[in-house]
């Protein structure tokens, strides 16, 4: 590629340069929602997928009375 016509198309030639700059962090910050959404949706959906149900209650207390107060 030759440098000068390289220095030519990055010369602000039509505003495209201007547009990948508005657009690009849009894409980005999209791409990343998006990205979170789709964990936090796995997230919630393996949350649902366990059968609380089954365990057992803490009935477990610590035992006071064998303590001492000086």
């Amino acid at each position: 590629m030759n440098l000068r016509y390289f220095a030519q198309l990055v010369a602000h030639q039509g505003g495209w340069d201007e547009i990948l700059m508005v657009v690009a962090p849009l894409g980005i910050v999209g791409f990343l929602l998006w990205l979170a959404n789709k964990r936090i949706s796995g997230q919630l959906e393996d949350a649902d997928n366990l059968d609380l149900g089954e365990r057992e209650p803490v009935t477990s207390q610590p035992d006071v009375s064998s303590s001492t107060i000086s």
